[in-house]
């Protein structure tokens, strides 16, 4: 069920959609009337709001899109650019000194198993993918239909 329909939610702050969509509302009408036209205004445009970076275009908007929209996005972004890098230094920590080209890719070491009708070749990584789907009920459904579905002559 969902509860939060419609709110934006950032760190620090929560706002209804309405009442952001209603601050840029406002903010555009106090802005003056910028006419575009002719060869003038394709120049125009191309240097205003066709070329403009994400900042500035939200600047343009005004200070409710800069401030609620941009902002809370752009503080996500870069919170998710430092779970990234913590999370590859970590797993560079974790790894040194195992060979990991031998899980997955042209290089995988192979296994075989027996099945029911021929046999199965799985690398390491296809094998520690299908246990850890084994785990949940909705995928260990699409396994057991796949199996089934092979069975059928």
């Amino acid at each position: 069920m969902l509860t939060n329909a419609n709110t934006l939610i950032s760190g620090e702050r929560t706002r209804a959609a309405e009442q952001v969509a209603k601050g840029i509302h406002m903010d555009l009408m106090g802005q003056e009337a910028q006419e575009y036209t002719g060869l003038l205004g394709l120049g125009k445009r191309l240097v205003n709001y066709d070329m403009m970076d994400t900042p500035s275009y939200f600047e343009e908007l005004g200070e409710t899109a800069y401030q609620e929209i941009y902002k809370p996005l752009r503080r996500g972004f870069d919170r998710k650019i430092q779970n990234t890098t913590e999370a590859v230094a970590y797993m560079q920590r974790l790894l040194k000194g195992i060979d990991t080209d031998t899980w997955s890719g042209p290089k995988a070491e192979k296994h075989t198993f027996k099945v029911r009708g021929g046999t199965v070749s799985l690398t390491t990584a296809q094998i520690m993918s299908l246990y850890e789907l084994s785990k949940r009920d909705q995928a260990r459904g699409h396994i057991w239909a796949a199996v089934s579905a092979h069975r059928i002559p």
